[in-house]
């Protein structure tokens, strides 16, 4: 699991930019995500975990490591502080 990601705050019903993180080796590296799915948890402070699917990068080669999640209106149903987690499974 990464290292959670505080964000916000935000105004309920605020879409904020598309999130892209980047999984690195021990040594800063990139790695390739060929195989791999993703999911994006996030919650506000205090709340219910919510679980969505996330987007590995198609390509693998030029972005090594990406994984991005495009927000929605429902992710902000109300206002406040936020934390949150891309995590990636599975891999060949």
């Amino acid at each position: 699991m990464t290292a959670p990601l505080v964000i916000g705050p935000y105004h309920g019903g605020e879409i904020p930019p598309s999130l892209t993180v980047i999984f690195d080796d021990s040594a800063g590296n990139p790695i390739s995500l060929t195989g791999f799915t993703a999911t994006f948890s996030y919650r506000s402070y205090g709340g219910p975990w919510i679980t969505r699917t996330a987007q590995v990068d198609a390509d693998q080669v030029l972005n090594k490591g990406q994984v991005h999640y495009t927000w929605v209106a429902a992710d902000f149903s109300v206002s406040g502080y936020f934390e949150a987690a891309m995590l990636v499974s599975g891999g060949s």
